[in-house]
């Protein structure tokens, strides 16, 4: 019903266009804005629409007085709202005569444009209204009309932007707007070693790394709090402008399904590129194989992480999308959408999305981190990967491939010693892996990794579904049909042209692994809208989850990320899903 009467208003509304300057002013502000405690009692409907990526159209009705006390009514659109902004400016026609419910809606979208409007948004629930006539129109001119949301509200009143910006905090830079052209901007850089709060009245410009606590992990007790809606860009004039919470800080990223918190390029999302921003490194005391002395060194010279404490927290992320991340600097040294390095369990991570990413999408470094509700699109390396010994959980998520990637699962124990202990044993569930021709391999797993996989669907890899690969990994799973319980997959769909990459001269054959296992298939899937299950898909039912093995997980008895498309999590706080 909302995209009907969206597409209505812009034809009736046909060549009344405006553009927007530099809060992310999305559906929450739709409602009635009055002026109120003076004589003139204007005011404007303000109803906004989504129509692409990180771009909104509003839709504005309002009325004025003229010298004699008649009202006006006029009526425009903006097309070109995207985050960041906080003006809505609008081309305004007037209405022949009457109010806009008596069927003038059409005439005014004939007539000519007799006012610039400028409304400018300082919170949910109040704005200033500024009205310049055109030409030679007989159109009153209004300044700075301070209006406030009524009690007319389009749609549930979720209002995450209740503080009006007044100045940068000290811990800032206040010349950001000057430099960036970003109104209400702050600039952010080097070390904090202070609790700071990054605020959503305000676009957050990072310039080259930002720590939350010293690099080198001692010491740190110190935190970030980010609140809902608050966007923090990269400015692309320094390197590595990476965010990083340091060992022993903490983050605390709590955003909302209506409002999540967002870390991507200054350039607008239609300029942006993978690699604009460096990404999120989050390091932790948690142990590691690669440095049992906690002195591991994370990438992009992001300090030190590791130790003893598997109950570890460094915060929280929640309703987060990291976007148009990472950075390569040689084969070894990559920045990732979200790399955990050796984050310990009491550490939260729900509700994630990654988007075009340089490297890979999220990235465990040991740890014993758990995370759910992940959505990983347009990765250009593995959508997720992990390394050092990782023990943590991986339950609903969606993998969906862009034109350039590699693998959906990179599994590694450790490259450099594979029989290395603790061993990787994570147990991921209830992802949808959907890759294209053009991407690698399904699920990779290698190194001597162990990990229970368990009611998840792999289709369409260009390299195959399902690879095994390195004798560490296949000879301490056990063998088919007397697996040890270390390496599993269970419950699992597979649609590839090649379903089992089958190297030869290994332990034994992949499909011979697979099969030996409950519950597994290979079927031709077909996914709704790109991503949802088609209603009645026979891997909806009957994949029964073991509770033993799966003790603590949803134990749920469908594969895949959705068990229906009206069950679909990522409404609301995601955006690029290509459906």
């Amino acid at each position: 019903m909302k995209r009907k009467i969206l597409h209505s208003v812009i034809a009736m509304c046909a060549g009344i266009a405006g553009t927007a300057s530099a809060l992310t002013i999305d559906e929450q502000f739709s409602g009635q804005y009055v002026e109120t405690g003076g004589t003139s009692n204007r005011g404007v409907n303000l109803q906004m629409f989504k129509i692409g990526p990180e771009l909104f159209a509003a839709f504005v009705t309002g009325f004025t007085y003229d010298a004699d006390g008649n009202q006006i009514w006029f009526a425009g659109t903006d097309t070109s709202v995207v985050p960041g902004d906080v003006r809505i400016n609008v081309e305004a026609r007037q209405f022949n005569g009457g109010q806009p419910f008596g069927g003038d809606l059409v005439a005014a979208s004939d007539n000519p444009v007799v006012a610039s409007i400028d409304m400018q948004i300082n919170t949910c629930n109040s704005a200033t209204l500024n009205i310049a006539p055109v030409g030679d129109a007989n159109f009153p001119e209004v300044t700075d009309a301070a209006l406030n949301r009524g009690s007319i509200v389009f749609g549930p009143d979720r209002c995450a932007y209740q503080s009006e910006f007044t100045a940068c905090p000290a811990f800032s830079d206040g010349s950001a707007e000057a430099v960036t052209g970003i109104e209400r901007s702050c600039i952010i850089s080097g070390t904090f070693n202070q609790d700071i709060t990054l605020t959503n009245d305000t676009t957050w410009v990072m310039n080259g790394p930002v720590f939350i606590g010293n690099a080198s992990g001692v010491g740190n007790s110190n935190s970030v709090t980010i609140e809902p809606g608050t966007r923090i860009v990269a400015s692309g004039a320094a390197a590595r402008e990476a965010f990083i919470v340091a060992r022993g800080a903490k983050i605390f990223a709590d955003g909302q399904p209506f409002a999540p918190i967002v870390f991507s390029s200054i350039r607008p999302t239609s300029e942006a590129e993978p690699g604009d921003f460096g990404g999120v490194i989050i390091s932790g005391a948690a142990p590691a194989n690669d440095c049992p002395q906690g002195d591991c060194e994370g990438e992009g010279n992001s300090g030190q992480f590791g130790g003893d404490d598997p109950f570890d927290s460094s915060g929280r992320i929640v309703y987060v999308r990291i976007q148009f991340g990472g950075d390569s600097f040689n084969p070894e040294d990559q920045l990732n959408g979200l790399a955990l390095q050796a984050t310990g369990a009491g550490t939260v991570v729900k509700y994630l999305q990654v988007h075009a990413n340089t490297d890979d999408g999220v990235e465990f470094f040991g740890g014993t981190t758990s995370a759910s509700y992940v959505v990983l699109t347009d990765i250009e390396d593995d959508s997720i990967d992990w390394t050092f010994g990782w023990q943590g959980d991986l339950q609903h998520a969606l993998v969906q491939a862009g034109p350039i990637g590699d693998n959906g699962i990179e599994a590694d124990n450790n490259s450099g010693g594979n029989e290395l202990s603790p061993r990787s044993q994570p147990r991921i569930a209830n992802v949808s892996f959907i890759g294209n021709d053009e991407v690698d391999v399904g699920n990779l797993l290698r190194a001597g990794t162990g990990a229970n996989l368990t009611n998840n669907v792999v289709a369409g890899y260009g390299d195959g579904c399902l690879d095994i690969d390195d004798d560490s990994t296949f000879t301490q799973s056990g063998t088919p049909g007397s697996l040890n319980g270390t390496l599993t997959v269970e419950n699992t769909v597979l649609d590839c042209t090649t379903n089992f990459i089958e190297d030869g001269g290994e332990p034994f054959g992949i499909e011979e692994f697979f099969t030996s296992q409950d519950g597994n298939e290979t079927l031709n899937v077909t996914f709704v809208n790109g991503v949802f299950p088609q209603p009645g898909a026979s891997y909806l039912s009957g994949k029964v989850m073991d509770p033993a093995k799966f003790n603590g997980l949803d134990l749920v008895d469908y594969a895949g990320a959705f068990s229906s498309e009206a069950a679909d999590w990522t409404a609301g706080w995601t955006d690029f899903i290509n459906n």
